[in-house]
Formats: C-alpha cells, structure tokens, sequence
C-alpha cells in the first residue's frame, strides 16, 4: 500500500508516476483535502485488471497546523476517514477485494464514509476550508487593530 501524503498537485503528479510502474497487486491512497481531481485523475490511471488500485482518501482528524514534525500518534483517534466514491465503487466493496482495506479505521476508533468526490470537497469548503479562511481574516483584523492601538 502506498499512501500519497503531499500537497494536492504533487499527489497528481505522483499518481501519474505511479500509475506506469505499480500492477494490480498494490494499492494507493492520498490523505488531500480535496477530492475531485484526484477521483478524476484515479478514474483514468488506476483500477483497472491490470494496474493499481486507487481510493481516494482523507483523514479528518488533523490541526491548524502542519507538517510531519506535528504529528501525533493519538490524533486520528475520534476521526473521521472519508474516501471519496467514484466508478469502482465503495469502501465495503474494496474491502472484498483483498486490497487491504476491510476493517479501515476499526482498530484505532476511527469511522469511515463514502462520499461523491464533488459532495465531499462541498462539505470540507464549508465545515473545514470556510472556517479556516474565516479565523485567518479575523486574525489579521486583530492584528492590524492591535498595532494601531500600540502606535
């Protein structure tokens, strides 16, 4: 299993790198916050007889920030690992395959959902994205506020 744990465009590049040189026998996944260019891009690359298979993921137990120096062992814990949906179908189903999937998340406390790539990138941009967006204005408000009042 390989795990895509990069920027969005650096997954797609990786995916199209690994699409000519990984066979039925491996599996890959993406931990991106979007999901609709790499369902795409795994529709045409992967999942079919003969080479890899793609499922799209995305932890939903992660920080304000990041990066691997900020990992934590217990942070997946109480999460929420959504994988996108397109034409090879749903968890359950990989799970059937034997590509390593069945039981994904049972063991750490975390739950697992099928989304429509286009349904998942709507929800992330008003639960996750928006708000992020929304404190980081908020912030710089603040702080343009405070260094007026200080002069």
């Amino acid at each position: 299993m390989t795990v895509l744990a990069v920027p969005i465009y650096a997954t797609l590049d990786w995916m199209e790198k690994l699409a000519r040189v990984l066979g039925e026998d491996h599996m890959v996944t993406d931990v991106g916050s979007t999901k609709g260019q790499i369902a795409e891009a795994a529709g045409r690359l992967f999942n079919t007889p003969e080479r890899a298979a793609f499922l799209p993921g995305h932890p939903m137990a992660g920080k304000e920030r990041g990066g691997a120096e900020l990992a934590e062992r217990t942070v997946s814990r109480s999460g929420l690992a959504v994988y996108g949906r397109f034409h090879v179908g749903t968890v359950a189903e990989w799970g059937c395959t034997g590509k390593g999937l069945a039981g994904v998340g049972d063991d750490d406390g975390s739950k697992t959902l099928d989304l429509d790539p286009a349904r998942h990138d709507e929800l992330v941009a008003w639960v996750s994205h928006l708000p992020q967006f929304v404190a980081t204005a908020l912030s710089a408000v603040l702080e343009e506020e405070w260094a007026t009042r200080r002069s």
